[in-house]
């Protein structure tokens, strides 16, 4: 390899490294430039998915850290109910404060799953180009842009089991 190519110590060369067997000095050389190879980029559906799913990692990890530190530092009166923990004793307007302050941040990361649950349950109701072309081969049409329950016997059973994981997880947000 050191012979075929000449780049075992590309910046160093020897003259019978290099090019020219007549020069015994050591000099530097230039290396060649490759060109870039361009990366793949996702297409913009799916990287609006993968913002939301970084987003809802987020939250579970964030009410999983929460929920381990009430557990641990919060205060218990009762015994017969073992995950009953008191996160704040004090006064009325500072509870009354903490209260407002969690069920805004709460309001916050439950609409942020639910928006980002309803664009992915729209992106997976969605018919890829074969399944269009087979459902008008059919003399049948499935909805296009648009979140449809009707789609749902025409796509892959896959992307129909996510859809309806993703709906529960939206139906007992919106129920808390």
């Amino acid at each position: 390899m050191d012979e075929l190519d000449g780049r075992a110590n590309w910046p160093l060369r020897t003259s019978h490294e290099g090019k020219n067997p007549t020069e015994s000095t050591t000099f530097l050389e230039i290396p060649q430039t490759r060109p870039k190879e361009k990366k793949e980029k996702l297409p913009p559906w799916r990287h609006s998915i993968a913002i939301w799913l970084a987003a809802a990692t987020t939250v579970f990890v964030i009410n999983l850290v929460f929920l381990v530190y009430i557990y641990v530092r919060g205060t218990t009166d009762d015994h017969l109910i073992v995950f009953s923990r008191t996160l704040y004793e004090g006064s009325c307007s500072t509870s009354h404060s903490i209260n407002i302050g969690l069920h805004v941040l709460i309001n916050i990361l439950s609409t942020l799953l639910v928006t980002g649950s309803g664009y992915c349950m729209q992106v997976l109701s969605a018919p890829t180009r074969r399944e269009v072309d087979l459902a008008h081969s059919q003399q049948e049409w499935l909805d296009i842009g648009v979140l449809s329950l009707r789609n749902l016997k025409r796509i892959s059973k896959w992307r129909v089991c996510l859809w309806v994981l993703l709906s529960i997880s939206s139906a007992t947000l919106h129920l808390l």
